[in-house]
């Protein structure tokens, strides 16, 4: 079912809606399918948003462990989970348009068990994963079984409402294919009752924000320690001082009839603005932060830092390496957003997040998760600790709401010594968690020292 989206003046709008119902329990099925759209003009085709209807899904259901299925970006697909697909293409011919498109999930009804306070909090789960439609033609849930796919957005559905799964910034030509996939994340937990949702796609044209909203350098800047130099074709944007709360930051801009490639000051463009509420980035920005005598590329220490109005994260560069101190203190951010593979220092990245409910994966290059967490009071669920990882200290510290089994696949974390540093330490003592360590380790030894009343350490 093919749905055009049309182009007007300088913006570009389509909703197509999928009904979805999920019955919980012994089964879930897709047992309504409704589209529709709604176009504002009638100028030219530009975008496509095609949806594909999941097989309906009639096997007995009831929980799995997400830590089998899913690892760092990558998630298998296995009996249980229920999906659909949506593909998105932005015409080759509209050379001149840039696209947002935008995927998602509208909860209509959600069983009070998934909503804080119930005994499944945080436990049902979306994904959205990228497929190649030329390598799986055929979408049914017994032909993806035991096949992965790569991971750009998962989220934890608590309440009624509208949620951001996923925002894509898409040029001329691109191409988007997507499975987005249910499942309930707390096995032994009898789950009863039904969701009702529909996944709408909402598809608008990327309006660049003036330049004349930013200050910027070109060929030097000056942060009154040191004159960095600024590599060649590129604006440095420093600050933004725009009055806007939505900011989309493009791959170029031009200035007096020259056109340089967009490069962003990680420390100082966006942090303490506590206004913004959704930033996207085009592809291809670098990010750039002061080092003692040179620019740091692929730096995002402090990005976000202090935008407590924030609640839409844009995708992170996958050049990325370091994402100390990206969010911390982003009050208002729900879901975090996908961490890039390249990614090794997550050291307080999210601290202070105190809406944030569902974590991130960790891909398998991070080794640095001090104080990754601290003070998330809403986070329920904590994501497999992959084998590359040697610190932990207060990683989950100050998780109030934190509860379940915690795995961790690294042989050797280590942590500051004494119990203020453990990584589960200022966790609610009514909430047990059992964490999962490799047998003889010195991850054993340094999680069960120290650790708190409510920590139960096991080995495999």
């Amino acid at each position: 079912m093919l749905n055009k989206i049309l182009k007007y003046d300088k913006y570009i709008a389509i909703i197509s809606v999928l009904a979805l119902f999920l019955i919980l329990g012994g089964t879930f099925a897709l047992t309504s399918w409704r589209t529709s759209n709604y176009n504002i003009a009638l100028d030219s085709a530009c975008l496509d948003v095609n949806y594909t209807k999941g097989q309906n899904i009639n096997e007995t259901v009831g929980s799995i462990d997400e830590s089998t299925y899913l690892s760092g970006n990558t998630i298998t697909m296995a009996s249980g989970m229920a999906f659909t697909s949506v593909s998105i293409e932005l015409d080759e011919d509209c050379y001149d348009i840039n696209g947002l498109a935008t995927i998602e999930i509208n909860v209509t009804s959600l069983p009070n068990q998934f909503k804080s306070g119930g005994n499944a909090y945080g436990s049902l789960t979306y994904v959205v994963a990228e497929y190649d439609p030329t390598t799986y033609n055929t979408l049914t849930i017994n032909n993806l079984t035991g096949h992965s796919f790569n991971v750009v957005a998962r989220g934890t559905i608590t309440n009624t409402g509208v949620i951001n799964a996923y925002t894509k910034y898409m040029e001329p030509g691109e191409i988007g294919n997507y499975l987005v996939i249910f499942y309930v994340n707390n096995p032994g937990v009898l789950i009863t009752g039904s969701l009702g949702a529909s996944i709408d796609t909402e598809v608008v044209q990327f309006v660049p924000t003036s330049i004349d909203n930013f200050e910027y350098s070109i060929g030097t800047f000056d942060d009154d320690r040191d004159i960095y130099v600024i590599p060649n074709g590129k604006v440095l944007l420093t600050r933004y001082n725009g009055s806007s709360t939505i900011v989309n930051v493009p791959s170029t801009y031009t200035i007096d009839g020259v056109e340089y490639d967009v490069a962003i000051l990680s420390n100082n463009c966006f942090s303490g603005n506590t206004s913004i509420t959704e930033v996207n980035f085009a592809n291809n920005l670098t990010l750039y932060s002061p080092g003692r005598e040179e620019l740091n590329a692929n730096f995002a220490f402090n990005l976000f830092s202090g935008c407590t109005s924030l609640v839409n994260a844009p995708t992170i560069p996958s050049s990325v390496t370091n994402l100390q101190q990206t969010f911390q203190g982003c009050t208002s951010l729900v879901n975090a957003p996908t961490i890039p593979s390249s990614v090794t220092n997550l050291q307080q990245t999210f601290q202070g997040c105190t809406s944030l409910v569902n974590a991130p994966t960790i891909p398998n290059s991070v080794t640095n998760m001090y104080s990754t967490f601290y003070g998330c009071t809403k986070l329920v669920n904590a994501p497999t600790i992959p084998s590359s990882v040697t610190n932990m200290t207060s990683t989950f510290r100050g998780c109030t709401s934190l509860t379940g089994t915690v795995r961790i696949n690294s042989s050797n974390v280590t942590r500051t010594s004494g119990s203020t540093y453990h990584p589960f330490y200022g966790t609610s003592s009514s909430k047990p968690i059992t964490v999962e360590v490799p047998s003889g380790s010195t991850t054993y030894t340094n999680i069960n020292n120290d650790k708190p009343s409510n920590v139960t350490v096991v080995t495999y």
